[in-house]
């Protein structure tokens, strides 16, 4: 009913498809949370504006098939440049690793955007093994000539390191102690 309401005084305003969210998903989604949380509380970052999955999956379909084509990633956000220009990333949070195949086709997919370059996808691994094997992933891909090379398109790191980097909040081996 209030969305009906809103509709009377903006007649434009998109309806978007919300979509149930699933029990599994829930910690990874929790996550990419305090991953945002920590993006925009950080000092030495400007986040202009941040795109989840979800939001970009509610989009209408011609919007959001052209803003994310064949991999629809974690997040999608824009920072703000001292000079007042706009870099996009998008964000893969890896709390479990997939097979490698759909790695490839996942990174085949991100290097073949027009709007992916200068290490701009940031994959967070949940840790070093992950990290590694994405590592591998890549350097295999690039060998094969499969991407343009190692080191273009992704940038790798940990969680931990991430939150060392992004957030005054211990993380959870520096609580233990």
């Amino acid at each position: 009913g209030l969305f009906d309401l809103l509709k009377t005084f903006f007649p434009n305003i998109p309806a978007l498809e919300v979509k149930p969210l699933l029990l599994y998903q829930v910690p990874h989604n929790l996550e990419i949370n305090r991953i945002r949380i920590a993006l925009e509380k950080a000092s030495h970052i400007a986040i202009d504006q941040w795109w989840s999955e979800r939001f970009i999956r509610a989009l209408p379909s011609p919007l959001g098939e052209r803003i994310a084509s064949t991999k629809i990633p974690d997040a999608i956000f824009w920072r703000r440049r001292a000079d007042g220009s706009r870099q996009k990333f998008f964000l893969e949070y890896e709390r479990t690793l997939k097979n490698k195949s759909r790695y490839e086709e996942i990174f085949r997919s991100y290097a073949q955007r027009h709007d992916v370059d200068n290490k701009n996808v940031i994959y967070i691994c949940a840790n070093d093994f992950i990290r590694g094997e994405l590592e591998q992933v890549e350097a295999k891909l690039a060998k094969a000539g499969k991407l343009a090379g190692a080191g273009l398109y992704f940038q790798f790191v940990t969680l931990e390191n991430f939150y060392k980097t992004y957030s005054n909040n211990p993380t959870k081996k520096e609580e233990e102690q």
